[in-house]
């Protein structure tokens, strides 16, 4: 008998969305921590345990643009989703404009520039 090819997914923490196919899924963490997540088979016949594979997840906080001082590299993907806004929470230099001036402050202070 052929193995099973549906996945059940579970989570340490955080939330785990099954995609279709069954094999595929997103993890989604509500704050910063080290995370599992596992998949497994259904058993396809008597005797048959299934099989699992657990993977840890290390989510960071994007800290500098929520208010904290240290600055990660989803600051820098945060940024660039709003590249070229009005967004006042992300602009850095105040300039009404969410552009290359606050990136650079960013990549800065992280060591990249």
């Amino acid at each position: 008998m052929a193995p099973s090819t549906t996945v059940a997914w579970t989570a340490s923490g955080g939330s785990v969305t099954p995609g279709s196919p069954s094999t595929t899924a997103t993890f989604k963490a509500t704050t910063q921590g080290v995370y599992t997540v596992t998949a497994a088979s259904a058993a396809s016949a008597p005797g048959d345990t299934g099989r699992s594979a657990a993977v840890s997840v290390n989510v960071h906080n994007a800290g500098l643009l929520s208010g904290n001082a240290t600055p990660t590299g989803l600051d820098v993907l945060d940024l660039l989703g709003h590249y070229g806004t009005t967004d006042p929470s992300i602009d850095l230099t105040g300039d009404g404009v969410v552009d290359d001036s606050d990136l650079a402050i960013i990549l800065q202070k992280l060591g990249w520039q």
